[in-house]
């Protein structure tokens, strides 16, 4: 931003070099006028110029305002002063710029850099469709200025007005000639507005005037991928990089071409250039391994070689990368080497201090799938010790031991669940914990206590609100609310077998048969597991309609599944009978 009044009172140094320099002191601003510039008009003037002075010579120009502010005790409306002061808090304090702006514009409304500023702090206060008009001025008034031409065409996009930005800017470009910043813009919007023909005319006509230029060729190429010309995309992204071997976006294009038209082989060569490339930063190239290589298992497979070369490749050029270090791991575990995959977690956890995030669980995971319970717990005893106020370990502790499942680890879970209850800080954690708890509990009036507080502290727990319902399912006068509790559960979840046979079975047993067969169904449409209760549940429900063939079948699966053998013949017994 230029600074007219600064160029301007800046000759006034020269003449003021005799007179006394400005003072300071504990008790706040003083500064000594000289005894000539004796009406208000030549003390505002003195103090002005001295403001000046200290902003052109200070190492914080902020040092300044002290002498704007004696001015406009002086002269409210002296334009200068507000527009110094304007100039420097608009970082700090874009309101208190506004004001000063407003007051500038009013002062002198022709005035190029009160204009600017005014404009400037509009932007900075959001207030857009104010800025539009002040750059509109701004552009008649400054033909030739570029910036302002720049400025008015991001606002008239920001108020969805994207075609009279780009007449804008062509209008820009007839009246300074082509320009590398009016150029980059007009691309971005013609992009932004799917108008990639024009784009790729531009751009075409920029490379045929610039054919060393690398970017250029690279954003033809990925334009000529938008309109689906292929070979035009190849041969472009190969001309950018025939200049620059190891350009970023050059080689990017290109492996995202290749992946498009099912070239694997080409793909992943092209990645391990990419990769190899000083210009790729290591988190880069950990999300393009994440997401296009080692996400796709049947990928993985036909291309296991290739892919092996590729990740050894990046990891040994970053060893000490920790993302680099996880896709490492993930691909040795995804190949069939678990163990050496779990070593390269191990020391991952052992460098971050055991810390209980997606690496600890990744090998307690294959510990526990290795059967490895000792080394699951000692890994989990080492988490708690360096983070004690940390409730995750903790938890997963916990429900290590009730997986045990016979009473004395129970009761252990149960105490580390409290303990951890007492640690959580998240309203979601302690409701799950206080479920869990719940769950454990065998008195059903402090069951019923844990699931309130669960409930109060996320009342959309799914997990809570089923299980509280199927408590409350041998309560008669209890089934109403268990329904509203059940209904809210399968919202929240409305694919969830479990829940669904929950709403189901107390239906049954309020007697909507019908509606509870519609809703059992589903249940076992979507139960993977083949959960033995809800073929029983379904039987009993089969039975009630009395459709005695298709209720045998259903017990008989109940009974496959797991269902006690005792009760199940029972059941059947009663249909015959």
């Amino acid at each position: 931003m230029k600074h007219k009044a600064l160029q301007y009172t800046l000759l006034f140094l020269c003449f003021l070099s005799c007179a006394r320099q400005p003072q300071k002191s504990s008790e706040g601003f003083v500064v000594e006028v000289p005894e000539w510039y004796n009406t208000d008009s030549l003390r505002a003037e003195y103090l002005y110029s001295e403001g000046v002075k200290v902003a052109a010579l200070a190492e914080d120009r902020t040092e300044a305002l002290p002498y704007f502010e004696k001015v406009l005790e002086i002269d409210s409306l002296h334009a200068p002063s507000h527009y110094q002061i304007g100039d420097m808090v608009l970082d700090d304090d874009p309101e208190r710029a506004l004001r000063h702006g407003a007051i500038v514009y009013a002062a002198d409304s022709t005035n190029v850099d009160y204009l600017g500023f005014f404009g400037y702090a509009l932007v900075s206060n959001r207030e857009l469709q104010k800025a539009r008009t002040v750059y509109e001025r701004l552009v008649k008034l400054e033909p030739h200025n570029v910036y302002n031409y720049q400025m008015l065409a991001s606002l008239y996009r920001a108020n969805n007005m994207p075609y009279m930005a780009l007449s804008l800017l062509d209008s820009a470009e007839y009246k300074l000639g082509r320009r590398v910043d009016i150029l980059e813009q007009k691309l971005n919007l013609l992009y932004s507005l799917n108008l990639y023909d024009r784009a790729i005319v531009e751009l075409e006509k920029e490379v045929g005037n610039h054919p060393r230029k690398v970017e250029y060729k690279t954003m033809l190429g990925y334009l000529y991928m938008q309109t689906e010309q292929d070979s035009l995309a190849e041969s472009s992204f190969h001309s950018a990089l025939a200049l620059s071997p190891q350009d970023k976006n050059g080689l990017l294009g290109l492996a995202t071409l290749y992946k498009q038209k099912g070239l694997e082989e080409e793909f992943l060569q092209t990645l391990k250039t990419l990769f190899l490339s000083d210009e790729l930063m290591p988190y880069e190239a950990v999300e393009i391994f994440e997401a296009d290589v080692i996400e796709d298992k049947e990928f993985m497979r036909r291309n296991f070689f290739t892919i092996n070369s590729l990740i050894n490749s990046l990891y040994l050029k970053y060893p000490d990368d920790v993302g680099v270090e996880r896709c490492y791991g993930k691909h040795l575990i995804a190949s069939g080497e678990v163990e050496r995959g779990l070593d390269v977690f191990k020391k991952i956890v052992r460098d971050y201090n055991y810390y209980p995030d997606e690496d600890l669980y990744m090998v307690l995971g294959g510990e526990d799938y290795l059967g490895r319970k000792d080394s699951v717990m000692h890994y989990l005893d080492l988490s708690i010790q360096h983070h004690p106020n940390n409730s995750e370990p903790l938890v997963r502790k916990a429900y290590e031991l009730l997986s045990v499942g016979n009473k004395e680890s129970e009761a252990e879970a149960q105490k580390l669940f409290k303990k951890a209850l007492k640690l959580a800080k998240n309203p979601e954690d302690k409701s799950d914990i206080y479920g869990v708890l719940a769950n454990l509990e065998l008195n059903p009036d402090k069951a019923a206590k844990l699931w309130e507080k669960a409930l109060k502290n996320n009342p959309n727990n799914a997990m809570a609100l089923n299980n509280w319902a199927y408590m409350l399912v041998d309560s008669p006068k209890q089934l109403s609310r268990a329904l509203e509790m059940s209904t809210k559960a399968c919202v929240l979840e409305p694919t969830n077998p479990t829940y669904l046979d929950t709403k189901a079975w107390i239906l049954f047993l309020m007697g909507n048969i019908e509606e509870a067969k519609r809703i059992m169904r589903q249940a076992i449409s979507l139960d993977s597991e083949g959960d033995s209760t809800l073929l029983l549940h379904y039987g009993d429900i089969l039975a009630a309609e009395g459709d005695s063939f298709m209720a045998e079948i259903y017990y008989k699966r109940a009974l496959e599944a797991g269902e006690d053998r005792e009760l199940i013949e029972a059941k059947i017994e009663a249909l015959k009978q």
